[in-house]
């Protein structure tokens, strides 16, 4: 089961887009009745179901980039909370004289 955690369940969102995109295929069944009824080509039906594969699946890739960007760790930066031990550095009042 190495591969479900590779590639983090893309398959898986992909298909559940799929099914929640339903209406999408809408075109596709409209051409398949009227291929039925007028005998147009299934050649458009087969390009209305490749469209909304296309589409869903671009979809899903773009959310999955995003997200692998957005979840990249930020850089280290410099402590500057004076009341942190590591970030504070006590001033020396010697060098000015004291008041």
């Amino acid at each position: 089961m190495k591969w479900v955690k590779k590639d983090s369940g893309f398959l898986l969102s992909f298909f559940i887009n799929l099914f929640f995109n339903l209406e999408w295929a809408i075109p596709a069944g409209i051409c398949f009745v009227l291929h039925f009824i007028f005998g147009i080509s299934l050649w458009w039906t087969l390009g209305f179901i490749a469209l909304w594969i296309i589409i869903v699946l671009a979809r899903t890739s773009l959310l999955f980039a995003l997200n692998r960007v957005g979840n990249m760790p930020d850089k280290q930066t410099e402590n500057k909370n004076p009341y942190s031990s590591k970030g504070y550095k006590p001033l020396d009042n010697d060098k000015e004289g004291d008041v």
